[in-house]
């Protein structure tokens, strides 16, 4: 059996530091992305999410589950594919927040009392 060493990492014990300069993610400003310096890149633009749901539905509307698309919608939405598949995945998942979304005055309507 070999004997540790100081080497060896320890099963326990105090946690290391973290490099200088660096924040720990439960040290951030909520709305910071972990591991992304502040004032870097480019904005990300409110707007992009409701035009990719507003053109998801009218893509919906007039083509059809067979003409629906991510790529269309991106198209309809004037956004990047890049930007749309960042948010959702697969068309399921973007006509399902489209219709959550947008449409919930629909679970608002009073239905009254059968009886």
């Amino acid at each position: 059996m070999q004997e540790p060493n100081e080497t060896d990492t320890p099963v326990s014990g105090p946690k290391p530091e973290a490099p200088a300069g660096t924040v720990r993610p439960s040290a951030q400003p909520s709305g910071q992305p972990s591991g992304r310096p502040a004032g870097r890149g480019r904005p990300r633009d409110p707007a992009i999410e409701a035009r990719i749901l507003d053109a998801a539905l009218t893509l919906y509307g007039r083509q059809g589950w067979l003409g629906f698309s991510l790529d269309a919608a991106a198209r309809g939405g004037r956004v990047s594919k890049d930007a749309l598949y960042r948010r959702w995945k697969t068309r399921e998942a973007l006509l399902r927040d489209a219709l959550y979304k947008r449409w919930d005055w629909v679970a608002a309507i009073d239905e009254g009392d059968v009886r």
